[in-house]
């Protein structure tokens, strides 16, 4: 072959693998996005959602209402919060109770199971109590919910995923510091003992990530914790956090591990909305903001829900997205592929 075939073969077969590339970098439609929280009607405030920026209120507005989680199934936008001071969940917009009427609470977080099961978490109080109790709930297709108690003592359920063999872990406050585990072939569960409070966990082939905080010498620390259960944890300070008012943890991948919150790094008076990559600070706003939830997109794109100003809103690879409510709140977020 002589010197000018070899040429040509060459390019042509850069021009077939720079194509491929480019192919395997192809881009999705983009995702519909949904938004929790609450905003105000008749001097209350109510729950209700955002999808693309379009709020959409729960159906029954006779009492206060306030959401702080969902999830999309089937089309179908589970809600979860309370109503009147009672633990329940909105199915489409019709509320589901799921206490007696001498219950109150609130449900913090919900997630679907890989079989398809619905798991809720929160606390609940017995009126004449006081003090609180973190609880599981599980909802099956025909919607019966049925109640595990997590704790007899001051105790409190923030979130919760699930581990590879069904196992669910629970994040939150309970006997001291660490995290519960939950057998949902028996309704059983323990608590596993560690140092510091959990806000937050993420499971990522059966590797946990906890956003929490601990505290060394009276030194209050916050960032996140990584490890498998039973196994030993490593613990990431995020950078500048030692003032962050909330936090929750998302893994977009093993080498990007995100922090969303709060800090009062400008102004001790008020919070600002901040991100944290791998324990490194960015800067979502200037003005008094909030983060609270995260989620990444196929197209790899980041979204964090939160407030700004006075109106729930999330922000798109830190770009803002007003959701143009005044008094509202964005508690949690859920984006659905096209």
């Amino acid at each position: 072959m002589n010197i000018q075939k070899k040429i040509i073969l060459a390019i042509f077969s850069l021009t077939i693998i720079v194509a491929a590339c480019k192919k395997d970098r192809r881009t999705f439609p983009e995702p519909d996005v949904y938004i929790s929280g609450w905003c105000p009607i008749s001097n209350m405030n109510v729950a209700c959602y955002w999808k693309n920026t379009e709020k959409v209120v729960v159906n029954d507005i006779s009492g206060p209402s306030n959401a702080f989680d969902l999830v999309i199934d089937n089309e179908i936008v589970y809600l979860v919060g309370q109503f009147n001071d009672r633990p329940c969940y909105w199915k489409d917009g019709e509320v589901k109770y799921i206490s007696s009427a001498v219950v109150t609470g609130r449900v913090n977080a919900i997630k679907i199971s890989p079989d398809g099961q619905i798991y809720m978490v929160g606390k609940t109080k017995l009126l004449g109590n006081n003090f609180e109790n973190a609880m599981l709930w599980k909802v099956n297709q025909e919607g019966v919910s049925t109640a595990f108690q997590l704790e007899n003592t001051a105790s409190k359920a923030l979130d919760l995923d699930f581990k590879n063999d069904g196992t669910i872990v629970i994040a939150g406050q309970g006997m001291g510091s660490g995290y519960w585990l939950f057998d949902p072939s028996d309704g059983t569960h323990t608590w596993e003992n560690m140092s510091g409070d959990r806000n937050s966990v993420v499971i990522i082939n059966d590797n946990l990530y906890m956003s929490g905080n601990y505290t060394v010498d009276g030194d209050l620390k916050h960032g996140y914790f990584w490890g498998s259960t039973g196994g030993i944890f490593s613990w990431l300070k995020a950078e500048g956090a030692e003032s962050i008012t909330f936090a929750k943890v998302g893994v977009e991948s093993a080498e990007k591990i995100y922090l969303v919150g709060q800090s009062n790094d400008l102004n001790p008076n008020f919070s600002y909305a901040r991100v944290w990559l791998n324990g490194s600070k960015k800067q979502l706003s200037t003005g008094p903001s909030e983060a609270v939830d995260i989620a990444f997109s196929r197209n790899k794109d980041v979204y964090v829900a939160g407030k700004e100003n006075t109106s729930a809103c999330y922000w798109k690879n830190n770009t803002l997205i007003s959701l143009n409510t005044g008094g509202s709140v964005g508690t949690g977020i859920f984006l659905v592929e096209k």
